[in-house]
């Protein structure tokens, strides 16, 4: 048997339908409910407008916060390292370590016309220490501030050489890709670290150094009260002296605030380019002054490449003079 269909007369007499099964109101009721229908709109009506709009200002602030926070993020890093970015990175490295051509490895590193000073330093160079035996897993992407630069982001991947250390390789991100940075890498500096230790200078030399807080007061430097004093050796660890500057000091402050942020992050030695310069007219002890802080890490700001001229001292071979400037 089929079902009556079932309605509901609108004011302009037109029949609406229900849902099948439902049962038609009588007149009464429907007035009844039209009633009641208009007075529960009345009663409800501003309450749900000022929860409506109250939802809207949460979603609105949500958004904004968190626009503002994804702005923030990518403009201090601009992407993080993808497979192929990091892939590229390896590629360069392993190209840098092998080629012998002096045009393509100008085209890997960050400043091309450093290369003539590159060439030079390379000669006093161990073979061993030149060289990547394998790569570790992972990587990171550091923005600017990281190394004190300005509008510069940069990758880091560690490596293992045929001696079987493990290093960091850090290269800066261009349109062009990763370029790395050589200085670094290779832990540049005028003149050799162990000649350095072995004979001081009283001239101001640039180094790559780790540095902890140590004990070592005497002779020039007996007054633990006038200085205060840190163990610094080169990345490979062929040599050390200690170094010391006037306690108090902006220096002072801002080497204890290198070391504190160092050891906040885990680790055991602080890394910076310091200006080192032993006591004039005095007998060498591996006792120094640090003159100035270059870098708070091992990695030059583009505005602030080599700074002395580029002439490199090597055993027995004098390097030649470079000309610097930043290009992407």
């Amino acid at each position: 048997m089929k079902q009556a269909s079932t309605g509901r007369v609108t004011k302009s007499g037109n029949i609406k339908s229900l849902p099948r099964f439902a049962r038609a109101a009588a007149p009464e009721e429907r007035h009844w409910a039209s009633a009641a229908d208009a007075g529960s709109m009345e009663t409800f009506k501003w309450p749900c407008l000022f929860l409506g709009l109250a939802a809207i200002c949460v979603l609105a602030g949500m958004y904004s916060t968190g626009h503002v926070a994804n702005e923030m993020v990518a403009r201090e890093i601009p992407s993080l390292p993808d497979a192929v970015l990091v892939r590229a990175a390896k590629t360069n490295l392993e190209l840098f370590f092998t080629t012998t051509d002096s045009e393509i490895r100008a085209g890997l590193i960050r400043r091309p016309l450093e290369i003539r000073l590159l060439s030079a330093f390379l000669e006093s160079l161990p073979p061993e220490r030149f060289s990547v035996r394998s790569f570790r897993p992972g990587a990171a992407m550091f923005g600017a501030a990281m190394f004190g630069a300005s509008g510069t982001n940069f990758l880091s991947i560690q490596y293992v050489t045929n001696e079987f250390r493990e290093q960091d390789a850090v290269f800066e991100i261009t349109r062009a890709g990763p370029k790395i940075d050589w200085q670094s890498l290779l832990s540049f500096s005028e003149v050799p670290w162990e000649k350095f230790v072995a004979e001081g200078s009283a001239e101001e030399r640039d180094f790559r150094l780790k540095m902890v807080e140590s004990d070592y007061y005497n002779f020039s430097f007996a007054d633990d009260q006038q200085f205060r004093c840190y163990k610094l050796t080169d990345r490979e660890e062929t040599g050390m002296c200690w170094g010391y500057v006037v306690r108090g000091s902006a220096l002072d402050q801002e080497l204890n605030w290198i070391l504190a942020s160092s050891q906040l992050s885990g680790a055991k030695e602080a890394r910076a380019i310091l200006k080192l310069a032993s006591p004039p007219n005095g007998e060498w002890r591996r006792q120094v002054f640090i003159r100035r802080i270059v870098a708070k890490d091992w990695v030059l700001d583009q505005g602030n490449s080599y700074e002395s001229g580029g002439k490199v001292e090597t055993s027995g071979t004098s390097g030649t003079s470079g000309t610097n400037r930043s290009i992407e």
